[in-house]
């Protein structure tokens, strides 16, 4: 039996299920010509590929411990997946093999060739060998943008590099990934900027912001939003009850409860008018009236 796509396939292993059995239906993943499911901590498999009358089946605890199949198997990420068995992760590549024994907490998606794995309550990340770059000492962490990853400890966050030095010593209050070489940072209650040498380039003065998306970020003070520059010079005035990132030249912001757009010079080119908006996308934006 051929499945011409993975719906039908899944239908298929559903039909396998009563009602009731159904409404306990956790989630399924593509894997190589697999499609794996789990329903109450136990296994199926349909195996799309196959020519069988019923290519379905389901993972008894036996498969599982002769290590050919696997409790979960998460979502790949370049070229790497998480799969559980017990109650420890390990890492496969896309051809299956196993990469790391099972001996992680839990496994988090690869950003930048790096993964972040917790172990005995702490944080640390890995490589794509499995060899660990460095050691489980944080109390929380981030995924890697623009080179560094937010890390947090001792209740204060930094940054590491890919080589896993913390380069920004864990000092502040707050902060957000890197964005266009600027990271936002709050300290005193406040937000500033800082560029990847750990400068305080824009002074912490604001209530909140938004990442840097095509040299412009979103600012708010006294309850209302404008726009700087990386130099921190202001496009716009605090006009706005909210300002969305740039999209091809233009952003979503909100006044009076309507939406409209501004360009990258401040401009309000598209008046707030709408009740709903979407950022531009190959020179249209959705609206709703």
């Amino acid at each position: 039996m051929n499945f011409k796509t993975q719906k039908e396939a899944v239908d298929f292993a559903m039909s396998h299920f009563s009602q009731e059995e159904r409404a306990h239906y956790q989630k399924f993943l593509p894997y190589r010509s697999f499609i794996y499911g789990e329903r109450e901590g136990k296994g199926w498999m349909i195996d799309y590929s196959s020519k069988k009358e019923n290519p379905f089946f389901l993972l008894t605890d036996e498969d599982i411990k002769s290590g050919c199949f696997f409790n979960l198997i998460q979502s790949f990420s370049e070229g790497m997946a998480a799969v559980k068995k017990a109650k420890k992760f390990g890492l496969i590549d896309e051809q299956g093999t196993l990469v790391t024994d099972f001996q992680f907490d839990l496994v988090e998606p690869f950003s930048e060739g790096l993964a972040r794995v917790q172990k005995n309550g702490k944080w640390g990340f890995i490589n794509k060998e499995g060899t660990l770059v460095t050691d489980f000492q944080f109390d929380l962490v981030w995924g890697f943008s623009e080179g560094f990853a937010k890390v947090k400890k001792d209740g204060k966050w930094g940054f590491i590099n890919k080589e896993g030095t913390l380069v920004i010593p864990c000092q502040f209050n707050d902060v957000e990934p890197f964005s266009q070489g600027l990271a936002a940072i709050k300290k005193d209650g406040k937000w500033g900027f800082i560029n990847k040498e750990g400068t305080l380039v824009i002074p912490c003065q604001f209530n909140d912001v938004e990442p840097f998306s095509q040299g412009l970020a979103a600012i708010k003070k006294n309850g209302k939003w404008g726009l700087i520059n990386k130099e921190g010079t202001l496009v716009t005035d605090f006009q706005f009850d909210f300002v969305w990132f740039f999209s091809e030249g233009f952003a979503k912001v909100k006044k009076d409860g309507k939406w409209g757009f501004i360009n990258k010079e401040g401009t309000l080119v598209i008046p707030c008018q709408f009740n709903d908006v979407e950022p531009f996308s190959q020179g249209l934006a959705a609206i709703k009236k």
